[in-house]
């Protein structure tokens, strides 16, 4: 019997009719795209808290592509998308299943930025044919996660509660639309008990904020922060900074700089304006001594609203999170650092910076200044650490993907497993290093970092989901091979609440290394995590600088 090409289901919000389609290995499923979760931010309201959609009667076409927030492509060189893009994409083998099914909610990456280094339809499909659960995807770049003008504004509005912008605007859509799945996912066949959450890079920080925000308390059930955390201070956590007065001054705004006036000015200016004003508003100082990688990111929101989301440092929202008790994945792959390969940088600027070795100390995160006597105390340790008796060059960039991978990333991973395992609970904590390297490492051939060794950066993307950047593997392939092992852990774990890897061990001390599970083409086994002795060393600095490691 053949089965109708459309399918209508209810939500709370009204009707919306999806189709029928098949995957490109021939499974089939039912698609429903482009869902509004949210009004449009536009207004009063491009830099707010999000508000619910109104109700609709008539029923919503949901199997057009769904679009794209604002966002600077970097290949066109110009803005792109539109702002009323708040919507969500639910693909599901069956509206009316015997059994509902576990549900999977995905937070794409991109350093809250409005950037568009890849086009959206890139990473599109999660791989359903070996998931065997209803799939929810959160793909359309949020435009207040990405441009987080309203974390920038904070600096201006933070004595003034009643312009009602206090940040993390984007975070706050990624919520709403975490409640919306919980309240609308059993008429799609989903369960609303059974929920998990997974996200790579800015995805993987959004992730581990849900975990220690009361805001997101009850919305999932078990969580896979992949290379990303809230402790990723260069990136992942900002000071306040005048960001968004330089942006609208970038947009023609000549006004005396205060909260309102500079707010007003922004919520009327055209968007493709404000969006590629963000792209050049960081200082030399900013982007190479204090390796601030995006202008904007989440803050701690100086004034309590009934929607704050940030209320203080996540090392101390991490030590009382709500999640403790569910199971968590942390990792990252073997080389995080060739991040930096994505954004060129044509002077070599970075590597100038770094033969001043005080400039490899990490002032943000440690509160310090450049001529702190600290600051070149630490600078040489860490610059003698990668580099040893070197020096920083253009043709020796393997210690500085290594700095920058330990900086940016595998440290405040560290942090965040060690701060789970010392709040309690009865949640497991596991962690993966990511070692795979096939023809599935696409964004490695992309950004031509191919020379240096390690999995890149998203390099498990490929893994995860389908992509027009290389063919469709054959079923006998180490390629397929290796879909199978990814997604079978991130399925085993979503629908049984286990990896499916009987030797995967949980961290459970405080004790160094880390046990991971590391990941290669050829197998799996667990070992100690390989850059424990370097972090160590950022612990030595960390703990002489008097900073609160977790």
């Amino acid at each position: 019997m053949s089965l109708e090409k459309f399918v209508t289901v209810n939500t709370q919000h009204g009707p919306v009719k999806g189709d029928r389609r098949t995957t490109i290995l021939g499974m089939d499923y039912i698609n429903f795209q482009g869902i509004p979760y949210m009004k449009a931010p536009i207004g009063k309201l491009r830099f707010r808290a999000p508000v619910e959609p109104e109700k609709w009667t008539e029923t919503f076409d949901a199997t057009q592509d769904c679009p794209s927030f604002p966002s600077f492509d970097s290949y066109l060189k110009k803005a792109t998308g539109i702002e009323d893009a708040g919507c969500i994409n639910v693909f599901t083998k069956n509206v009316k299943p015997n059994n509902l099914y576990p549900v999977l909610v995905y937070i794409h990456g991109g350093g809250f930025q409005p950037l568009k280094l890849i086009n959206r339809k890139i990473l599109f499909f999660i791989r359903l044919e070996v998931l065997r659960l209803i799939c929810f995807t959160i793909l359309a770049i949020f435009f207040k996660k990405s441009l987080s003008l309203s974390h920038s504004i904070i600096v201006l509005v933070h004595d003034d509660p009643s312009l009602d912008v206090p940040g993390n605007a984007g975070l706050k859509d990624q919520r709403m639309a975490l409640k919306w799945i919980k309240e609308n996912i059993k008429n799609f066949g989903g369960d609303p008990d059974s929920i998990t959450l997974f996200g790579t890079s800015a995805g993987g920080s959004s992730v581990h904020y849900h975990l220690i925000s009361e805001k997101s308390k009850g919305l999932f059930h078990r969580a896979i922060a992949m290379s990303g955390t809230s402790l990723n201070m260069n990136w992942a956590h900002h000071p306040r900074q005048n960001y968004a007065e330089r942006i609208a001054r970038l947009c023609g705004y000549e006004g005396d700089g205060s909260d309102k006036s500079v707010l007003e000015f922004l919520e009327n200016a055209d968007f493709e304006k404000i969006v590629e004003a963000s792209e050049n508003i960081l200082t030399d100082e900013e982007k190479f001594q204090e390796h601030v990688v995006f202008a904007n990111g989440p803050v701690v929101e100086p004034y309590i609203t009934d929607h704050t989301f940030i209320h203080k440092s996540p090392i101390l929202m991490a030590r009382e999170a709500w999640s403790k008790d569910i199971d968590v994945i942390f990792g990252g792959t073997t080389n995080e650092g060739l991040l930096m390969a994505f954004y060129p940088d044509p002077n070599d600027k970075r590597i100038q910076y770094l033969e001043d070795s005080t400039n490899f100390t990490p002032f943000l995160d440690l509160n310090l200044k450049y001529d702190n006597v600290k600051s070149k105390i630490f600078g040489k340790t860490l610059k003698e650490l990668y580099y040893g008796a070197t020096m920083p060059t253009i043709n020796n960039k393997l210690p500085y993907y290594y700095y920058q991978g330990d900086l940016q990333f595998w440290y405040g991973i560290q942090r965040a497993v060690l701060s789970r395992i010392k709040a309690g609970g009865k949640g497991k904590t596991f962690t993966y290093y990511f070692d795979i390297l096939t023809e599935q490492n696409g964004l490695k051939k992309l950004f031509k970092c191919e020379e240096f060794p390690g999995a890149e950066h998203g390099g498990c993307l490929g893994y995860i989901f389908s992509s027009v950047m290389f063919p469709k593997p054959a079923i006998d392939s180490i390629e397929f091979k290796n879909i199978i092992k990814v997604v079978g852990i991130i399925s085993n774990f979503a629908i049984y609440g286990h990896t499916g890897v009987d030797e995967w061990e949980e961290n459970k001390s405080l004790e160094l290394p880390l046990r991971c599970l590391h990941l290669t083409k050829d197998g799996m086994q667990m070992i100690d995590l390989p850059e424990t002795a370097r972090l160590k060393v950022w612990d030595k600095i960390y703990k002489e600088a008097g900073a609160v490691l977790y």
